[in-house]
């Protein structure tokens, strides 16, 4: 869902949390200079922001090199962010397999409090690296195969008031922006059982996902794999049966009956 943005912020904080997100896309560390030149601001916030960071634990320096990293302070924060997922202890260990089996990434996506957020991550030996994605992310839901297999379970109008944008991002060639093509495609989802990204969120990147469903028969998750574009093709079939089974077996895990549900 988009959110209006809102005026009364604290800048300082605003700053440490930014200066938190480029960090975690720095895994050997940045410099108070390499972030001043991605974020633009003057060298001496710079320092100041990582300094202060530093000092709760948010960030740790590199004496040899100067460059900060996350520290250990954001485990706990991403430790107490998945607590409140309360289907993840359960169905982890599915996620947790699907990549064994798979060779591939594989992910789980949660529907709480009307918003359809990424779980869980749980990387193969060889990942394709999909920089925009990461627990709690929840956007571009009309681009990812997670979210396409929540929302083809979800009334229309429901979809169009509450997760997909009036004006839909287009962030690749295969993106489809059009509401009338993303309606027949979450028809066409809930029809076979499963979802497809088709180089639609990230070019080059191919993902499965499929519904899982509570004892109510309510679709609560999504379980998806992603690879290179390149792995896909040959394998589609073979990854398209591995993740249905995989979210047939958490639908199992959460009491649901298989026999009452579509997933022809």
């Amino acid at each position: 869902m988009a959110k209006q943005p809102k005026k009364d912020l604290l800048g300082t904080i605003v700053r440490g949390l930014r200066a938190l997100d480029y960090l975690t896309t720095q895994p050997h560390g940045a410099t108070p200079k390499e972030l001043s030149r991605s974020l633009r601001w003057n060298i001496s916030t710079c320092y100041h922001v990582l300094n202060t960071l530093e000092s709760e634990g948010y960030a740790v320096r590199d004496a040899a090199t100067t460059a900060f990293r996350l520290g250990p302070s954001v485990g706990r924060l991403a430790q107490g962010y998945s607590a409140r997922f309360a289907l993840l202890p359960t169905l982890r260990p599915l996620v947790v397999e699907l990549s064994r089996t798979t060779s591939e990434n594989a992910y789980l996506a949660v529907l709480e409090d009307q918003e359809i957020a990424i779980a869980e991550i749980v990387e193969c030996m060889q990942p394709v690296k999909v920089e925009k994605l990461h627990p709690g992310y929840v956007e571009n839901l009309h681009a990812r195969a997670l979210g396409k297999a929540v929302l083809a379970y979800l009334p229309w109008h429901e979809v169009r008031a509450q997760y997909i944008a009036h004006e839909p991002a287009r962030l690749t060639r295969a993106t489809k922006t059009n509401p009338d093509a993303i309606h027949a495609e979450l028809e066409t989802t809930r029809a076979r059982g499963y979802s497809l990204d088709l180089e639609e969120f990230c070019e080059g990147v191919c993902c499965v996902g499929a519904p899982v469903f509570d004892a109510q028969g309510t679709v609560v998750a999504s379980i998806s794999v992603s690879m290179p574009t390149y792995r896909f093709e040959p394998a589609q079939a073979d990854r398209i049966r591995a993740v249905r089974e995989s979210a047939r077996q958490a639908t199992r895990t959460l009491g649901g009956d298989l026999a009452k549900l579509v997933l022809a």
